[in-house]
């Protein structure tokens, strides 16, 4: 899960230079190989300790990034090692992850920092620069109130089950990346003791910083649910790993609502924002479940029927990704089958939803599916915006010798959910990847019946229960006074063939979030619906050829299966 420690501007950069003009930004780079005494440099670590505590220019280059959660096995989960280590608690939440640190650069000439030279102005000439250091850590924790252990390398070497490796071969690997940063960062000209004098005073402050930032996280922040559930249902855990990265934490996607809202007419407000939030994730699975809302048991029925043929249209698959796991009720279903149909090979799964809640449902599914198959499945789930997919298939194509096939699947009408879903959902497909959609189907423009079939969609969305779910966005803004699901108009977009959830204020609203005056409308939330002969054209255009498209026996409601030319 990544997050920056502050949103400052600064912190894009790889080098950054406190209080440094540009002028001086190649001297310290060229000069930070300078010897210095021990006594300078330890004077200089504690000047800068001062600057990392106080100031937001230096901590907000840190970035800190979740990679891997669950609970400390009883015995390894592979052969690397023999046993679990000593010093690491069995059976206690681990929370591993990366870290960005600041790590201070000298300049040269500089041999007492009180000593400095004054420039004409009367000012100091500034001579402390920064650069990030990458770290590994493991975070242990046996319980909520408990205090954590942390373990820090600067070696950093991923493997799934490094917050395992014995003390010993910690040690070494943290001597040789410290050996490894000191020449390569300072230069060989500063001695072991110089450097370990600065070394020793600044880990405690990257230490204090990555506890406070997963306990965060783990109390009341993107981990909170999933910690509780390691925490709580450990069972659910054994033998499943689960990855969370956080590309879309709620940090992150509030900022982005703040600038949406503050946006010039007319507002659009992006679809995956109604599903950031504990109370929107809850929201979602009540609406799901509210008997006025037909959508889920119809599609949970078509797939009862079809999931074997979907499956078997699909093929063999190396690595399945879900858009959305919503429940995973319809997810644990089909992936059942499709692994069925895999001629016992392995298959992974990956779960891109922005909800943390979502992906326990996604591991009570998978964790059914092992049960009853006793088939080889490993689910790793990402809180994360849909373009994680690309990510993701890049990632194991550079790791992989042959050539992986992915499936990507998006059920429920997530696919109409974006202005740009074919960009969202196909970047990064090869040749004979395969994409399933399930969704409401329409009738063409020409046919009779279109008008009929929109008016039974638009019943279906004009209840109370979508009207509040869909103020979220506005809730978590701090407009939860300011508006009502009265408000809430609900529409068919005819060009777009889709429906359209629209916020109208009957009165001015001037609120930190954003100005709105009596009669200004906020698009909420789309849904587009699958018009057969347009959509053929947009695949075709996307480089897709459909090779199957089952329906249900009205008609108006189905699924296609695409595969990449």
């Amino acid at each position: 899960m990544s997050n920056n420690l502050s949103n400052d501007e600064e912190s894009r950069k790889t080098d950054i230079e406190l209080d440094l003009t540009s002028e001086d930004v190649t001297d310290v780079r060229r000069d930070a190989a300078t010897y210095l005494p021990l006594d300078v440099i330890s004077k200089r670590a504690r000047m800068a300790l001062e600057a990392i505590i106080f100031s937001s220019k230096v901590r907000s280059m840190a970035r800190i990034e979740i990679t891997e959660i669950g609970v400390v096995p009883d015995v390894p989960p592979d052969n690397r090692f023999k046993e679990i280590p000593e010093d690491i608690p069995k059976g206690a939440l681990f929370v591993c992850g990366k870290m960005l640190a600041p790590i201070p650069m000298c300049k040269t000439n500089i041999k007492n920092p009180e000593d400095e030279k004054k420039d004409e102005d009367g000012k100091k000439d500034k001579d402390l620069g920064w650069k990030l250091l990458h770290l590994d850590f493991s975070y242990y924790r046996t319980g909520p109130g408990n205090k954590p252990k942390i373990i820090i390398s600067v070696f950093p070497y991923k493997r799934s089950s490094d917050f395992l490796k014995p003390e010993n071969e910690r040690i070494a690997e943290r001597q040789k990346g410290f050996e490894r940063l000191r020449r390569g960062t300072y230069g060989r000209k500063i001695p072991n003791e110089t450097f370990h004098g600065l070394k020793e005073e600044f880990e405690p402050i990257f230490e204090r910083w990555i506890i406070e930032h997963v306990q965060r996280m783990i109390d009341e922040g993107d981990l909170k649910d999933i910690a509780g559930a390691v925490e709580n249902e450990k069972s659910l855990f054994s033998g499943a790993d689960l990855q969370i990265d956080a590309t879309a934490t709620t940090a992150v996607m509030d900022a982005d609502l703040k600038k949406e809202l503050q946006m010039a007419a007319p507002v659009h407000i992006s679809s995956s924002q109604c599903y950031v939030g504990e109370q929107a994730q809850s929201g979602w699975l009540r609406l799901c479940n509210a008997p006025s809302y037909d959508l889920t048991g119809r599609e949970q029925e078509f797939l009862s029927k079809h999931a074997r043929k979907i499956a078997e249209e699909a093929g063999q698959v190396d690595h399945a990704i879900i858009f959305g796991v919503g429940d995973a009720k319809k997810e644990t279903l089909f992936i059942k089958e499709l692994l069925e149909g895999n001629q016992n090979r392995e298959m992974r799964v990956h779960g891109i939803d922005v909800g943390s809640k979502f992906h326990l449902h996604a591991l009570e599914g998978m964790k059914t599916i092992r049960t009853e198959t006793e088939k080889n499945i490993k689910y790793r789930g990402y809180v994360a915006l849909f373009e994680k997919a690309f990510e993701i298939t890049d990632g194991i194509r550079m790791r992989s010798t042959g050539n992986p096939k992915f499936l990507r699947v998006s059920f429920g009408n997530t696919f109409g959910n974006f202005d740009d879903a074919w960009s969202v959902f196909t970047k990064g497909m090869r040749k004979g990847d395969v994409l399933v959609i399930t969704s409401d189907i329409v009738p063409s423009r020409q046919d009779p019946a279109r008008e009929s079939r929109i008016n039974e969609i638009v019943a279906r969305y004009r209840i109370h229960q979508w009207k509040e779910w869909v103020l979220n966005p506005l809730y978590r803004a701090g407009f939860l006074r300011l508006v009502s699901p009265d408000n809430v108009e609900v529409t068919w977009n005819e060009a777009r063939s889709a429906i359209e959830f629209t916020y109208k204020f009957t009165e001015g609203v001037d609120y930190g979030a954003g100005k709105f005056g009596a009669g200004d409308q906020i698009r909420l939330y789309l849904s587009r619906k699958i018009e057969i002969e347009q959509f053929e054209r947009e695949a075709t255009r996307s480089g897709f050829v459909i090779k199957s498209n089952i329906q249900n026996d009205a008609g108006d409601f189905g699924c296609f299966v695409l595969e990449k030319q």
